[in-house]
């Protein structure tokens, strides 16, 4: 799943569950109001902790896969001057 939808699905899951809580909260809109204002600056900013750890985990994943492939071309660029030598040693 990429990461757009990821997020999209978090947003709509969100907003479904805050309008089915208002709809069925016992207080009075103008509480339910004031303590979800309160509660936002929290949310807020732990979404965005959590997003940012996301994304350190993915630049670590990314550069990992840069280090195999770079190793593993490394190795291949090795067997190709064997290969060539030997080549070279078998026509002389």
């Amino acid at each position: 799943m990429n990461v757009g939808k990821a997020l999209a699905s978090v947003i709509v899951g969100l907003t479904a569950g805050a309008l089915i809580g208002m709809l069925f909260a016992p207080g009075k809109g103008s509480d339910i109001r004031m303590q979800l204002s309160e509660k936002e600056e929290g949310f807020e900013e732990a979404l965005i902790d959590k997003f940012d750890e996301f994304l350190n985990s993915l630049s670590e994943k990314f550069e990992n896969a840069k280090d195999v492939v770079s190793d593993f071309a490394e190795q291949a660029q090795i067997r190709l001057d064997k290969m060539k030598k030997n080549d070279k040693n078998v026509m002389a």
